[in-house]
Formats: C-alpha cells, sequence, structure tokens
C-alpha cells in the first residue's frame, strides 16, 4: 500500500506511515547557497530546495527522487528543472554583454551583507567585452557543479541522512515558497 503524506516548507515531518523517515524541505535564499554554487540559477526563474532525509529504522529505505512532487502554497505543481535545464541558462550569462556567473563570496563592502557578488569568468579575466570567451567545456562544467549539489536516488541505510538541493522552474523562490509543500509518494513535507 502507497502511503503519502505532505510536508510544509520549512519544517520538518516524522513520517508516521513509513515508520521512521524524517524528511525536511527548505527553499533557499541566495545567502544560503554554499560559497562555490552558481548562485546565478535564482536569477534564471529557478528554485532551489534543501531536502534532508533521515532514515531512523532499521531498514534500508529506496529513495526514488522522481517521485518528489513541488506545490506553491495554493497547490499548483512546481514543475521539477533538471541541472541538463539550468546549465545552458546560466552560459548565456557568460556569452551575454558584461555577463558572468555569479556565486557567493565572502567580502566586504556588499551594501545588503557580509556576500558581495563576484564575477567568475570562466578563467577569462579582463573586460566585460572579453567574457564573452568562454570555454567549449562551460556548459558540461556547470551541469556536473549542479548535479553534485542535487538530492540523489539511491537507498538511504538505517542511521544515515542524505540531503541535497532539489531544483524546481519557478520565477518565485526563497521565502516566498514559504507555505507550499513538497510530496513523494511515501513521504509528504511542507516547506
Amino acid at each position: 500500500m502507497t502511503l503519502l503524506f505532505s510536508l510544509l516548507f520549512g519544517s520538518a515531518l516524522m513520517a508516521a506511515g513509513a515508520d521512521g523517515i524524517q524528511l525536511e524541505a527548505k527553499p533557499l535564499t541566495r545567502r544560503e547557497l554554499p560559497d562555490d554554487f552558481p548562485a546565478t540559477v535564482l536569477e534564471k526563474d529557478f528554485a532551489i530546495l534543501e531536502i534532508r532525509l533521515t532514515n531512523n529504522t532499521e531498514n534500508p529505505w529506496d529513495l526514488d527522487v522522481a517521485l518528489f512532487k513541488a506545490f506553491s502554497k495554493k497547490g499548483k505543481e512546481i514543475e521539477r528543472a533538471l541541472a541538463t535545464d539550468i546549465a545552458p541558462e546560466l552560459v548565456k550569462f557568460y556569452t551575454s554583454s558584461g555577463g558572468g556567473v555569479y556565486t557567493q563570496q565572502r567580502g566586504y563592502g556588499y551594501p545588503s551583507g557580509p556576500y558581495r557578488r563576484t564575477p567568475e569568468r570562466a578563467g577569462v579575466i579582463g573586460t566585460p567585452s572579453v567574457a564573452r570567451t568562454v570555454p567549449v567545456t562551460l556548459g558540461t562544467e556547470l551541469r556536473e557543479k549542479l548535479e553534485g549539489f542535487e538530492i540523489q536516488t539511491g537507498t538511504v541505510l538505517p542511521g544515515e541522512t542524505v540531503q541535497g538541493f532539489f531544483y524546481l522552474k519557478s520565477k518565485e523562490s526563497g521565502n516566498k515558497l514559504k507555505g507550499g509543500y513538497l510530496q513523494l509518494e511515501e513521504l509528504q513535507g511542507d516547506f
């Protein structure tokens, strides 16, 4: 029998039906992203959920990420985005005039906090017009970086916790997603 649970974004759920599987989902803001993550993702109509799943049972549990579905607070399904959807959009930042993919860098002088936007121009140093020249492998490198942060399908062993990002196609991100929920065939949780 398949059980269905709901988890609001930003909260944790101990799924009674799955007896000891804990699921947490949190929409991330730019400041919460790792330093080496291409934060420009949030500017290209994508949102990021950080998912943490803990198996508190005595049995292995199979996690199939393809079964995750995200919903807005109004109940409308938010389409999942894959790294292969996001990477081409990020490459456009490199090839457009004055573009660059931005990562979070700790530093001083950024008006809204301890982070500043630092352009990374694929190793090309110079004026913004020079930034139009990018390595052929840039798209692959960005895709691999995004996949490295993504939550993966696999077996969650007893006592093990897995976590990673789940990408969504959404013009809203971060706190604007609060009140939505994440659904998994056997578990469901709010964010």
